[in-house]
């Protein structure tokens, strides 16, 4: 158990260690972990995708991120020792957005949605089979109270609602509140996504890499090569902050 979630691995011996990452750490601020509510009827991988095509975010998030809504964004996609880090850039906004996908299917970003605290965040990708998959997420405040939280963030998606349901909201774009947009997007891919029929472009870059990724680490794995994200050395494992970009939240509210 850390951070309040609690983690498993399944795999051969030697266990690796369970990655100290910064957000499970963490005292000086209030801590939410919560589920999606319902799993996710989708391939893994599809929502795994979704955390790297940074480039639905001015377009699927138009209504709680307006001052981004509908501008073309520039996107640099960079491999680093836990997946791919991304840093998108928004015209008219000063601050970039950094965004981190921790292989196989974890990523930590900054958010600072309309009617909400600005936060530190991480989801993390569970596989249940091939086709559903369980979403868990960690909302960290530096600083806040949970007391001091706005209702907005308390807004758990505890619920039973069928696949391809969603919560509505009055927002002028998708009429889908803002919580279910990226499981939306990625559920109406189908169960497993038709990526033979796909034409991907330069804004599919981040995916590419992705794919590339997985395909490497069933390579490595295949040869008895730990794959991408396994951590073995305690000592880098004590605290792992990932990027001093991170420390501050970016100008996206």
């Amino acid at each position: 158990e850390l951070g309040g979630l609690i983690f498993a691995y399944l795999g051969p011996e030697p266990t690796p260690l369970l990655p100290h990452y910064d957000l499970l750490l963490r005292t000086d601020g209030a801590r939410l972990v919560w589920n999606a509510g319902r799993p996710g009827h989708f391939n893994w991988l599809q929502n795994s995708e979704n955390a790297v095509d940074q480039a639905h975010l001015p377009f699927l998030h138009a209504s709680v991120y307006s001052q981004m809504a509908m501008k073309r964004p520039s996107i640099d996609w960079e491999t680093t020792w836990y997946g791919i880090r991304a840093t998108t850039r928004i015209p008219g906004i000063p601050t970039a957005k950094v965004s981190l996908f921790i292989y196989p299917g974890a990523n930590r970003f900054t958010g600072a949605r309309r009617g909400r605290t600005p936060s530190h965040n991480m989801v993390f990708r569970v596989p249940r089979d091939d086709e559903w998959c369980d979403t868990y997420l960690l909302n960290f405040f530096p600083g806040v109270a949970r007391d001091d939280l706005q209702p907005g963030d308390l807004q758990f998606r505890v619920r039973d609602m069928e696949p391809g349901v969603y919560l509505r909201e009055d927002d002028g774009w998708w009429g889908v509140a803002s919580r279910d947009q990226d499981q939306m997007a990625v559920e109406t891919q189908g169960v497993v996504a038709n990526r033979p029929g796909e034409h991907l472009a330069s804004s599919d870059r981040g995916v590419i890499m992705l794919r590339e990724m997985v395909k490497q680490a069933i390579e490595d794995v295949h040869q008895g090569r730990d794959p991408i994200g396994v951590i073995r050395d305690v000592e880098a494992n004590e605290y792992i902050a990932f990027d001093d970009q991170m420390d501050e939240i970016g100008a996206l509210a």
